[in-house]
């Protein structure tokens, strides 16, 4: 830079700045030449637009009045048929006003109103509504014609608002008689106009007029506005007047041009317009260098402030962007990855750059090739794709993802997708848990609707067990050759086992009734399996392993016994070419939850665990969820009913223990199940028990209540041969009948459910109301009703039907017992 000369303008800039002054001069020159040609021909322009305004206006004004005298002709010409006329169809009438000319178009009817009533109506179709209006019932109109009735001249009435929906005027006409006499009113005949049509027939509504427009009536008011503006937004421009009279009505038509006068002149306004363009060529041009040059700048702005923003959006987003190319040749490429595919593949993005099939996991062939077919139905079907799949990472971590993808405009190499993925592990494992739960829930609903069915027929099944057993052993006791006895006394044990095959029904169901004691579970295996080993081939070597200080359990001794003769036949069934059988029991201390079972986790605590296992087939790792559902078996029809494995199951639930299960196919299947430990001595148990009744009452007065009658003829039959003296009623409430009329009774034996309002535990509150200390047995064969419905203390018992007599002799010596200590 030469630094004894002063700094001037120069170069690209200078021309730039120097253009654009030398475009400002001309803009300025020119606009100030079209200024003064419009300042000086406006007033003349204005003029002669007023004048052309004016004579429309008139011309619209000659329309009006030929339409409203061409309609007063057509409905004086109706109205003398009228006046001369007594009676007119609906017919007549349409045929008189159909055969009178009129404007069709803007003619919303023609009403006959003999009376101010309107009886006749033209056309009908669409005026139904005003056969039989009264005008004397419309207020905005009875005014008018009460005048038009009066004066005996027609009338042209509104503009108005109409019954039928639209603004209109009405021209009225009287009628009257003129045959004889002074002439008699008859009735107003009306033809009404739809405003809007009517000035759309003249030409008002003509949008190429160019015209805004109102029509005032007399008090000022605006009834119509027509054109691109309202009346109010363009009255105080000086607008053109014309007004207007029609049979004594008065009106008045304002109009300009629209967009106002300073608007009315198209040529000016084109010639403004042509200047103006001239004067802006020149700017035009050297401006545009200067906007073209800012614009330029602006977008790279823009474009680096969108990067940044999608820079932040990516860094910020909870999932992984990335663009994928399905290119023609085969080859699949991906463009771009966002920085976080590091937290979901655990890799860098330039190994995915080198190879994007690490996208679908370590073994993803197969996901690929099902993501591909995805993605290739979305671009056949113009929808974005949406693709759920599972990863293992380097790491061994496996990851749930899920992936959205829309196309991308640029097609030119191939398939071009822009996607988003997000890591739904969590949630994936909220989901399955939500499953289980689900399928817990639906378990427990099959549990308890099968429960439900169980009840019920175990109990019509006990009561006709207690009616054949009570008869078998009322028969055994009178039986006095000893083929009968033998006869009656495998019938009583069938009998048992039918009493037994309802226990085990209800131990699944979890609804038994269990008499829990304290036994050893080792003299209980021992006793078993010296009659089992009946059952099991000889190709099958049973083996012993029993811990000789195993803790003691309290648990019915029956079902028990039931449970493990389950397992060992389900084990000899497992092992049809023979096998090993280990049946084996230990004490075990759980310290946490670490055990799994049928039912879940098994709590701490001390357990006396009995392990049944066999070298059979095994059972298969899918079909282990299924095995304790009732009904379900592996085994061939007529070999199994499915109840065997849910029997134990429900009994080990119910009496609060558990069972587990591990097996492989073709080693064998381990069961077992963890019984409560209780720390006493079941022998000393059994004798504090035995000796509450050693004493024995012959006789004792009993109030029975049993409603089924075969069981209460047993009872009683069975009850009288043991001494006692009994009085039966075939429901609570009879029995609380002889209560009251008797109370020397010494025991109250009911059923729990019968017919009336007295049920067994109301039967047995209302007698301890008068007898506080009144013993009571229960019998019932439901499986539903829990103890926890009956009194809790001990001059209750309970007994489960069938029960045979040395059972019943035994609760009631036992009952009568603690009442007398």
């Amino acid at each position: 830079m030469n630094l004894s000369r002063p700094p001037s303008f120069s170069g690209r800039g200078s021309v730039l700045w120097v253009s654009v002054l030398q475009s400002l001069l001309i803009v300025v020159a020119l606009a100030a030449m079209v200024f003064g040609i419009n300042y000086f021909g406006r007033e003349l322009q204005i003029k002669e637009r007023r004048a052309e305004v004016s004579f429309q206006l008139e011309l619209f004004h000659t329309k009006l009045q030929v339409e409203i005298d061409t309609g007063m002709q057509v409905a004086r010409s109706i109205a003398l048929f009228l006046s001369q006329s007594d009676a007119l169809s609906e017919e007549a009438y349409a045929r008189l006003a159909a055969s009178a000319g009129v404007n069709k178009e803007a003619l919303i009817n023609i009403a006959w109103a003999p009376d101010l009533v309107i009886s006749h109506v033209y056309p009908i179709a669409g005026n139904e509504a005003l056969i039989g209006l009264d005008y004397r019932d419309l207020p905005t109109q009875i005014e008018q014609v009460q005048q038009v009735k009066d004066t005996g001249t027609p009338a042209l009435i509104g503009p108005l608002s109409l019954v039928q929906g639209p603004k209109g005027v009405i021209l009225r006409v009287p009628v009257f008689e003129t045959t004889q006499g002074d002439p008699q009113f008859r009735g107003v005949l009306s033809l009404v106009y739809n405003l809007d049509l009517l000035l759309a027939s003249v030409g008002m509504t003509d949008d190429g007029l160019g015209l805004e427009m109102a029509l005032l009536t007399e008090s000022g008011d605006v009834s119509v506005s027509l054109g691109t503006a309202d009346y109010a937004d363009w009255s105080a421009q000086n607008p053109v007047a014309e007004p207007i009279s029609l049979l004594g009505r008065s009106w008045t038509l304002m109009a300009q041009p629209s967009g106002g006068w300073a608007q009315a002149d198209m040529e000016r306004v084109i010639m403004m317009a042509g200047l103006s363009i001239a004067s802006l060529i020149i700017a035009i041009v050297s401006i545009a260098a200067i906007w073209l040059a800012a614009s330029l700048k602006e977008a790279e702005r823009k474009k680096g402030l969108s990067d940044q923003r999608f820079d932040s959006a990516v860094r910020n987003a909870p999932g992984v962007f990335f663009t994928y190319l399905q290119s023609h040749d085969g080859q699949d490429r991906l463009e771009f990855i966002s920085e976080r595919c590091r937290d979901i593949w655990e890799c860098e993005p330039g190994d995915l750059y080198k190879d994007p099939s690490r996208l679908w996991g370590q073994d993803g062939a197969e996901q690929h090739l099902e993501w591909n077919a995805t993605v290739s139905r979305a671009l056949i079907e113009g929808e974005r794709w949406n693709f759920v799949w599972s990863i293992v990472t380097p790491s061994g971590t496996e990851k749930w993802l899920e992936g959205w993808g829309h196309p991308n405009p640029d097609q030119s190499e191939g398939a071009k997708w822009d996607n988003f993925v997000l890591d739904i592990t969590e949630d994936r494992k909220k989901d399955l848990e939500l499953e289980q739960k689900a399928m817990q829930v639906l378990a427990a609903q099959k549990q308890e609707s099968i429960g439900q069915l169980t009840g019920g027929v175990a109990h019509d099944f006990n009561n006709l067990l207690a009616v054949i057993m009570g008869n078998l052993e009322l028969l055994l006791d009178d039986a006095t050759d000893d083929g009968q006895k033998r006869l009656i006394t495998n019938s009583l044990k069938a009998t048992q086992r039918g009493a037994d095959l309802t226990r085990n029904m209800l131990a699944f169901a979890r609804k038994a009734r269990l008499e829990p004691k304290l036994i050893e579970l080792n003299q209980l295996v021992l006793d078993t399996g010296s009659w089992t080993r009946r059952v099991l081939p000889a190709n099958i070597d049973v083996v012993t392993d029993l811990q000789p200080d195993l803790w003691a359990i309290e648990a019915d001794p029956s079902s028990t016994e039931s449970a493990l003769l389950n397992l060992i036949l389900n084990a000899r069934d497992a092992m049809p070419l023979g096998g090993h059988l280990r049946i084996s029991s230990k004490n075990m201390f759980v310290v946490e939850a670490q055990i799994t079972t049928s039912g879940g986790d098994l709590p701490p605590g001390a357990y006396v665990v009995l392990t049944v296992e066999d070298t059979g087939t095994g059972i298969a790792s899918e079909a282990q969820d299924m095995i304790f559902e009732p009904f379900y078996t592996t085994k061939s029809p007529g070999r199994g009913s499915g109840l065997g494995l849910s029997m134990v199951q429900g009994f080990m639930q119910q009496s609060g223990g558990a069972v587990a299960v591990v097996s492989t196919i073709g080693e064998g299947t381990t069961f077992k199940l963890f019984f409560n430990a209780v720390m006493k001595d079941p022998k000393a148990a059994q004798e504090e028990t035995g000796s509450e009744t050693e004493a024995a009452f012959s006789q004792a007065r009993i109030l029975l209540a049993e409603d089924e009658e075969a069981v209460r003829l047993v009872l009683v039959q069975s009850l009288e041969k043991m001494g006692y003296d009994v009085c039966a009623a075939n429901s609570g409430d009879a029995a609380y009948l002889h209560f009251v009329q008797d109370q020397d009774f010494d025991l109250v034996l009911t059923d729990i459910v019968m017919p009336g309002k007295l049920q067994g535990p109301e039967l047995c509150a209302k007698i301890r109301n008068d007898s506080p200390d009144m013993p009571v047995i229960f019998m019932s064969g439901y499986a539903s009703m829990t103890d926890q419905a009956l009194p809790n203390d001990d001059r209750t018992i309970r007994l489960t039907k069938p029960a045979s007599q040395a059972q019943l002799k035994t609760a009631i010596e036992t009952v009568l017992l603690r009442r007398d200590a």
